[in-house]
């Protein structure tokens, strides 16, 4: 009889796993779905500051969509900048078991700052490789994916070394397209001298192929 009992319990636990299991690939399955309505070639659609107004070379007196006086500022190349989205895997740490990821291979124009009779100055745009990586089961609408902390070190760089963290966000799986999101610092001159204003610079890619 007790053996019975303890042959009942171990079936029992072998169904609550089986039944887990099932529902964990149902919900792996739809995260791959949706990773493979992102896989693609993306070129760069805009550019949003979301904090105070920035004016790159004195064009506009200050905006915060930044696209056009990125592509009036020396050294931007639109061929440069888009984003390749793309299956990936990594070997967990944890044994010898792969697990599925979503790579994000994003390249983004950035502004090269110098102080010039003492005011911020943008020299030039240059372009920046920044990969992204993330588990398919992070896959999903406005969820920071492939979150990433920098930790850039130039001193002689204020804008690099102004990243904190950066992230991909995708709000539809349906019409063809991504924002990349940086918090950082855009150097900013005041009447009584310079400042450092920080918030989110947003790059939306949209779909080539």
């Amino acid at each position: 009889m007790y053996m019975k009992r303890i042959l009942y319990c171990f079936l029992g636990l072998l169904s609550i796993a089986a039944v887990l299991g099932c529902k964990k690939e149902e919900k792996l399955g739809a995260h791959e779905a949706n990773a493979r309505k992102l896989y693609g070639e993306y070129r760069l659609e805009s550019i949003h500051w979301a904090g105070m107004s920035v004016d790159l070379g004195n064009y506009t007196g200050g905006k915060w969509d930044l696209l056009e006086d990125f592509r009036k500022t020396a050294g931007y190349c639109e061929d440069d900048y888009g984003a390749i989205v793309k299956a990936g895997s990594e070997m967990s740490s944890y044994g010898n078991v792969l697990i599925p990821e979503v790579w994000f291979n994003i390249s983004v124009p950035l502004p090269y700052y110098s102080v010039v009779d003492g005011k911020w100055h943008c020299s030039r745009i240059r372009e920046v490789k920044l990969p992204l990586r993330t588990p398919i089961e992070y896959v999903d609408l406005y969820s920071p994916m492939g979150y990433t902390n920098p930790k850039f070190n130039d001193p002689n760089d204020v804008f690099l070394s102004g990243i904190d963290e950066f992230c991909a966000v995708v709000s539809s799986f349906d019409d063809g397209s991504f924002e990349f999101r940086m918090h950082c610092i855009f150097p900013h001159n005041e009447p009584n001298g310079q400042q450092l204003n920080d918030d989110y610079l947003s790059f939306k890619f949209v779909v080539v192929r």
